[in-house]
């Protein structure tokens, strides 16, 4: 039989329930440590998956229809395949997501208007993206 009694949902605790859990949390760590034996995702893993979390965003806009379905169809529009589109709005996400996590605005609003509008990843993301290295993405 487990040592951790079961819990019902966060959002049905009592807020004593939420107490004990929280330091039956702390008590474990406290004995266990918190290393867990498992090494950290590579640059790679990384990168696979901030693309499926863009990718399932996108998908998820696209299915709710407004502002980013306009963009697909203004962009296939053009001569893009949907494919394509798909990708140059997801490059377009990823830019927005990079430049929230530094600190910045989020744009993507502003960004899907620019896409309907013509204008260029290079346009919008003049500076691009770069690694501690310097290097362009």
């Amino acid at each position: 039989m487990s040592d951790t009694p079961k819990t019902k949902p966060w959002s049905e605790m009592t807020d004593q329930e939420k107490s004990d859990d929280i330091n039956r949390s702390l008590e474990r760590h406290e004995k266990h440590g918190t290393d867990f034996g498992a090494r950290p995702p590579t640059p790679q893993q990384l990168a696979q998956q901030t693309i499926k979390v863009v990718s399932a965003t996108l998908k998820a806009q696209l299915l709710e229809g407004g502002e980013a379905m306009a963009t697909l169809y203004a962009l296939t529009q053009r001569g893009l395949s949907e494919k394509v589109a798909f990708d140059v709005m997801g490059k377009a996400m990823y830019c927005c997501m990079f430049e929230v996590t530094r600190g910045g605005e989020d744009r993507w609003p502003q960004v899907l208007v620019g896409l309907r509008e013509g204008r260029t990843l290079k346009e919008m993301f003049p500076d691009g993206l770069y690694e501690d290295s310097g290097t362009s993405n």
